[in-house]
């Protein structure tokens, strides 16, 4: 009986949780990117 609710939750959300993990990630790539780039401009 849980089975089914186990299945409808993971559908729904394991692309809630991908998209959130791919744009942390992004965010955090970005930031260290701009980052380096002010920190070599910098010297």
């Amino acid at each position: 009986m849980c089975r089914p609710v186990l299945d409808y939750l993971s559908t729904m959300y394991w692309p809630l949780i991908g998209g959130f993990i791919a744009f942390v990630l992004i965010a955090v790539v970005l930031g260290w990117a701009l980052d380096s780039d002010r920190r070599r401009n910098a010297r």
